[in-house]
């Protein structure tokens, strides 16, 4: 009730919905850059690394369980690719473990991406969530893979937006954090913020979209990029010869995967069957998922590829971009925090559940890695 009341005098003030209800986020939704720092702090099991240094002078970490597997090499994915022979990218022994990427955190104002990734790190460590909560699957699971986690891409974003939570506030109050405004304070909005890049000049406040340079990782000029932090997230997937990759971002509605344009028509194929796994799965966990599902036939490669379809073209890996809950007022819905919590910790339970199945992320058994040829 109270929410309600504060979301309402809100609505009658100049400025974007400046009540912050810090009192009412809960303990387990950490998601700011100070608790990324304490969090990979209490890692024993896994391995934290520094990829990158960012503009505003922030670390990138990486934290990776399970040793990485040896592979052999005689060219990068592209050239393996057309050679007809993608596994000459990365030879591996079949007993290999599967390689999972995360990458959360990539917008700054989608907080609960970074949320989900520090609650997996937990579980990972610990079996159990912040809330305390065992995942004994995702956990066995997990055991049997290298899951490398980058759990915020983008922490001068992050550390930009004040906010510890968008549940239950109006979409413009995300928007106006996330996309930032003009000099004369009128709002950015998708997708006309992307026309200046890197954002730079005459603005009023530098949404989370961007890092200190003014650049959105997921747009970045992904042949010559213009951060290092996107420079370490592509040098990443090349190295650990990922068999995975999931970007973790946040919109206004409920939990869905989305379907890459600019990959083979097998591998959007594989991201729809997985899209609607996850719908089933959602429902009849009695978490509420997307109402509508996308389509293979909707994902048409007529623009210009982003960080996601970036990752297959130097790895190979099933790339693919799931889109979670900001929790911000909707039409018709509602999801509280732990629901936003189980959104994630679900789809990353099911994406380990799939890698070790017969055919594991390929979906076909016995195709070799990286071959997404139908």
């Amino acid at each position: 009730m109270l929410r309600h009341i504060l979301v309402i005098i809100s609505s009658f003030c100049s400025f974007p919905a400046a009540i912050i209800f810090a009192a009412e986020v809960p303990d387990f939704y950490k998601s700011t850059v100070e608790d990324v720092d304490a969090v990979l702090k209490t890692v024993t099991k896994g391995q934290v690394r520094v990829e990158a240094v960012t503009p505003g002078g922030r670390r990138v970490y990486s934290v990776s369980y399970g040793e990485r597997d040896p592979y052999t090499r005689t060219a990068n994915f592209q050239s393996a690719a057309l050679s007809q022979h993608p596994e000459a990218f990365a030879r591996r022994a079949e007993s290999a473990k599967p390689v999972l990427l995360v990458l959360a955190g990539v917008h700054g104002q989608e907080l609960e991406t970074v949320m989900g990734a520090l609650n997996l790190i937990q579980v990972l460590e610990t079996g159990k969530d912040f809330r305390g909560k065992v995942w004994p699957e995702l956990a066995e699971k997990a055991a049997h893979y290298r899951v490398v986690i980058l759990p915020c891409c983008n922490p001068d974003g992050r550390a930009r937006v004040p906010k510890k939570s968008f549940v239950g506030l109006p979409a413009d109050t995300m928007t106006w954090y996330g996309q930032g405004t003009r000099a004369d304070g009128s709002m950015f909005q998708w997708p006309w913020v992307k026309e200046y890049h890197p954002m730079v000049g005459k603005i009023g406040f530098l949404g989370g979209y961007f890092n200190d340079q003014g650049v959105n990782i997921q747009c970045d000029d992904l042949f010559f990029p213009m951060t290092e932090e996107t420079r370490a997230i592509l040098r990443l997937a090349k190295l650990e010869a990922t068999d995975c990759a999931v970007n973790v971002h946040s919109h206004e509605q409920l939990g869905e995967f989305l379907i890459a344009a600019w990959v083979p028509e097998a591998m959007k194929q594989r991201n729809y069957e997985i899209a609607q796994r996850y719908l089933a799965v959602m429902k009849k966990e009695g978490v509420p998922p997307c109402n509508f599902s996308r389509t293979v036939e909707e994902a048409k490669a007529e623009w210009a590829m982003d960080l996601t379809d970036a990752l297959y073209q130097v790895s190979g890996a099933l790339s693919m971009t799931f889109e979670g809950p900001h929790g911000v007022q909707g039409p018709d819905y509602e999801i509280g925090y732990e629901e936003i919590l189980d959104t994630h910790l679900i789809m990353y339970r099911e994406l380990l559940r799939i890698g070790l199945e017969p055919g594991g992320f390929r979906g076909k058994a016995g195709v070799p890695r990286g071959n997404w040829k139908e």
